[in-house]
């Protein structure tokens, strides 16, 4: 079986905070694991040149020339952390022929995200279906899924989605929000379309909830005992480089 893990890191800014804070963590685990290892630097679809198009290019991975020689294709964010002990996840379980994803509503957990915590941070969304709605899709569900890492099959995927990118792309263009229009679009898709099999947790850990939600944890913590660390919103990204080498270490 041939597996690649592939990042985006686009623009010289993101390529060097990528070069310097992820890109040997994510060197390793491909290593480790005998998996391709690809960072793409360019768009995959130059027709939209626009750079609220960038983050909806990781659903193109699979619609490449190069893609259909993987039997499955790992994404991974480029600002994520990877523990050097974290298992396979080509193998980690049984995707059914869906796409392996993180629901982020259960991060810590959904009790915690529906309760009065949640209503003291004003940034962070009651519900799943509210988060969907705000991002103009209607849909029935408690699930909130982050796109951070996506585990695919190209084969089966591939043109399912290069519709959904087609389908959303222009949406885009202009808004202050397209990591939210992006993220949204693909999960409502997937929902939609039956095509969802949820991952645990530890293969995407969003920091900053477990931040605001978790007083106890620190981040050294988060990192030693969780296998994917993704630090969405630049939340301490700035103390990455503190970690020294916390992730290379037995943690599990």
């Amino acid at each position: 079986m041939r597996v690649l893990l592939i990042t985006i890191a686009i623009g010289e800014k993101y390529l060097k905070r990528y070069n310097e804070l992820f890109r040997e963590s994510h060197e390793n685990y491909a290593r480790k694991n005998n998996y391709d290892f690809k960072v793409i630097t360019e768009l995959l679809e130059k027709k939209y040149e626009y750079k609220e198009a960038i983050s909806i290019n990781k659903i193109l991975v699979c619609d490449q020339d190069w893609s259909y020689n993987y039997d499955i294709i790992i994404y991974v964010d480029a600002d994520i952390l990877i523990n050097s002990k974290s298992p396979s996840l080509h193998d980690y379980m049984n995707y059914k022929g869906k796409i392996g994803i993180v629901d982020e509503f259960n991060q810590p957990d959904k009790r915690v995200r529906m309760g009065e915590e949640a209503k003291k941070v004003g940034a962070w969304i009651k519900n799943a279906e509210e988060y969907y709605r705000e991002n103009g899709f209607e849909i029935k569900t408690d699930k909130l899924l982050n796109t951070g890492v996506l585990v695919m099959e190209p084969r089966e995927h591939g043109k399912m989605l290069r519709e959904i990118f087609e389908k959303y792309v222009r949406r885009l263009k202009g808004s202050k929000r397209s990591f939210h229009i992006e993220q949204a679009s693909i999960g409502y898709e997937l929902q939609v379309r039956n095509m969802v099999e949820i991952i645990p947790n530890e293969f995407n850990v969003v920091w900053a909830l477990y931040k605001y939600y978790n007083k106890d944890l620190t981040l050294d913590r988060c990192v030693r005992y969780n296998y994917f660390i993704h630090f969405a919103g630049q939340c301490d990204i700035d103390k990455v480089q503190g970690l020294g080498d916390i992730w290379k270490k037995e943690s599990h």
